[in-house]
């Protein structure tokens, strides 16, 4: 008999302008709460109670909370934790560059801040959290140590093949639920369940875990300090090295002087600097260089166009997708079937031109 399948559906409920880059203490909107409607079908159509983790703004915002406890006792949702130090109190003014690392802050002020998430919740929906979620999922051991005295009992704040946070631990992560002690008793123990964000079973999951062990081939890539590395995690903290060795540092050269300084635009490091560890959208420039054939094919350029038509064609023909095409494809779509957009953030767009 096959073992069963357990299935819990979690969703971050956050703040708004996070994949913006900004980190604000106060004042980011919430208005994204009201839209946990269009899931309604999960708990309706399938039985599915969702867990909603919660950060600090959305437990405190009166309309936010409204819809949350509507969830929690019309649909039998889970209301737990999901903790973004940056605008959790107590706050502490430390000389790093938001988002601070976990491991990097003192972990008192974190267990500080735990609680009182937890109080806030337990207050607000008169029953208190039992699970857990990290920001970033940026996890640390001294993180999770502290859950259990604050009444958390389920930590989902690791992703099993995929890196987050600092070191391979999250990489190598079971992709089972597994009790962090190594105890099989779960009295006061916290039990770990995974995040399934690709694809995860028992064979692969082996495969990818001894592969991980393996050193990447020597010339690929450079560690935090500039130095050649052949450890797959002291790459992603790095830089991987261009392709085709002095050839492809060439013409990375020229692709880093044509999209920043002769535009009058950053450097990558220039980029990197000003970014100051937010973890935002590179600030890059970028050059258009728009060809007219018919200027230097002159009468040529008709016959010479149907040569290159004839080998997308034959591209096209053997399943290839030209560079481009998608885009073109959805753009016609657009104009010919017009863009759904949501009333709500319409209504927003609006309200920035008047």
């Amino acid at each position: 008999m096959n073992d069963p399948i357990y299935l819990t559906i979690t969703l971050d409920v956050e703040e708004e302008g996070l994949f913006s880059g900004s980190y604000r203490r106060s004042g980011s909107g919430v208005a994204n709460v009201a839209e946990l409607k269009r899931l309604e079908f999960i708990a309706r159509d399938f039985g599915f109670p969702l867990t909603l983790l919660v950060t600090y703004p959305v437990a405190q915002n009166p309309a936010a909370r409204e819809v949350l406890a509507a969830w929690q006792q019309e649909r039998g949702a889970e209301i737990g934790v999901h903790l973004h130090p940056w605008n959790t109190p107590p706050f502490s003014d430390l000389p790093l560059p938001e988002p601070i690392p976990t491991a990097r802050l003192p972990l008192p002020l974190v267990q500080a801040k735990v609680g009182s998430l937890v109080n806030c919740l337990t207050e607000t929906f008169q029953e208190p959290p039992r699970s857990f979620r990290m920001g970033r999922f940026d996890w640390s051991p001294g993180l999770l140590k502290l859950l259990p005295s604050s009444g958390l009992r389920v930590d989902s704040s690791m992703v099993p093949l995929t890196f987050k946070g600092e070191g391979r631990e999250n990489f190598l992560t079971p992709a089972d639920p597994f009790w962090l002690d190594g105890s099989a008793s779960p009295d006061g123990r916290l039990l770990e369940a995974p995040v399934t964000m690709v694809p995860v079973w028992k064979s692969s999951a082996r495969a990818v875990h001894r592969l991980a062990g393996l050193p990447i081939p020597a010339g690929w890539a450079l560690d935090g300090d500039g130095q050649p590395t052949t450890d797959a995690a002291a790459a992603m903290a790095g830089a991987m090295l261009p392709f085709g060795g002095h050839k492809g540092s060439a013409l990375a050269a020229m692709v880093e002087l044509l999209a920043g300084p002769l535009i009058g635009d950053l450097t990558s490091a220039a980029s990197l600097a000003a970014d100051a560890g937010r973890g935002a959208s590179p600030l890059g420039g970028q050059l258009i260089l728009a060809l007219d054939p018919a200027g230097f094919l002159g009468g040529a350029a008709a016959g010479a166009l149907a040569q290159a038509e004839a080998l997308f064609a034959g591209m096209r023909d053997q399943g290839a997708r030209l560079p481009g095409e998608r885009r073109h494809a959805a753009r016609a779509r657009s104009l010919r079937e017009g863009m759904a957009v949501d009333g709500a953030l319409l209504a927003r767009i609006r309200a920035l031109l008047d």
